[in-house]
């Protein structure tokens, strides 16, 4: 009831019931709702399906899986779709922290493929949208742009930074001929160091890996050794706030930081750490609260 209290005190509509009572489903008239979404833990998203089906076979039901092994039980549960969504903010992750300028298609609309590459070490690096000729040599378009964590859309005087991100759209054909514009600028680098082995760093790791990328991991958890010998690179045990620990991770050598702590304040120090010790590193952090967005770029 408290709960509910402060939803309707912030103008959102409520209704006060249990997950796992099939008269919760009824009351709302779920078999009238465009969309179920179940968004709580794994096995509480697994008794909401199926008590919601009970009601109605035929919403659709999104379930959300903090591990992607529960895909399986929410599937056969009766999700309609299930997004194991800490499985995808870990690959988009090392897509952002990698600078090999590999293009990574992102969704397809109509027969035009939306892909995303690293402005980073390739021709269109501080350049205008304009004067980078991108569209005369590819055939693509480039439609926006990643800046400090913002999307915004990209129009001929718009600066594509080194930093920036790029997001394209064009036919498959035509990425050929970006395959082809980058490909001088397609070269392996320094290791990727992981701080926080959690499910996304995990994640993160393997997408790396499949990258051809050498990848050094610190995390506290000690059994963190045992779960990812033989995958990670190099693996140190220890806080991340002991220069000696970052230090015997590589962090004089790596060449790029990815921070998956699932702390927004840890982030946050460990960005300011990372920087003060190598101030040309390239850093990508996860945050949970958008508040702190502005903090951890500054």
């Amino acid at each position: 009831p408290a709960a509910a209290r402060r939803l309707l005190n912030q103008g959102i509509s409520v209704v006060l019931g249990e997950f796992d009572n099939r008269t919760t489903y009824e009351d709302l008239q779920v078999h009238q709702a465009r969309l179920l979404l179940a968004n709580c833990e794994d096995t509480t998203n697994a008794n909401i399906t199926l008590t919601a089906r009970e009601v109605s076979k035929d919403v659709p039901i999104v379930g959300i899986v903090e591990e992607e092994n529960s895909t399986d039980i929410l599937e056969l549960s009766g999700c309609t779709h299930v997004f194991p969504l800490k499985v995808r903010l870990g690959e988009y992750l090392a897509n952002r922290v990698s600078g090999l300028n590999k293009i990574d298609v992102i969704g397809s609309f109509r027969g035009l493929k939306v892909c995303e590459v690293s402005v980073r070490n390739t021709p269109m690096a501080d350049a205008t949208v304009r004067d980078s000729k991108f569209r005369e040599r590819t055939g693509m378009n480039i439609v926006g742009v990643w800046n400090r964590g913002k999307m915004m859309p990209a129009y001929p005087d718009t600066w594509l930074r080194k930093n920036s991100i790029a997001v394209l759209a064009g036919a498959s054909e035509q990425l050929v001929a970006l395959n082809d514009w980058l490909g001088s600028s397609l070269s392996n680098e320094a290791p990727i160091m992981i701080i926080g082995a959690g499910t996304v760093g995990r994640v993160a790791m393997h997408r790396l890996k499949q990258k051809g990328l050498s990848v050094h991991v610190v995390d506290r958890d000690p059994g963190t050794k045992e779960h990812l010998e033989g995958v990670a690179d190099h693996i140190v045990i220890g806080n991340a706030n002991d220069r000696k620990i970052l230090e015997r991770a590589g962090i004089n050598d790596v060449s790029a930081v990815l921070l998956s702590t699932n702390d927004d304040a840890v982030s946050v120090y460990l960005t300011v750490y990372c920087r003060k010790l190598r101030p040309d590193l390239r850093i990508a952090s996860r945050i949970t609260h958008e508040r702190n967005l502005e903090s951890i770029q500054r």
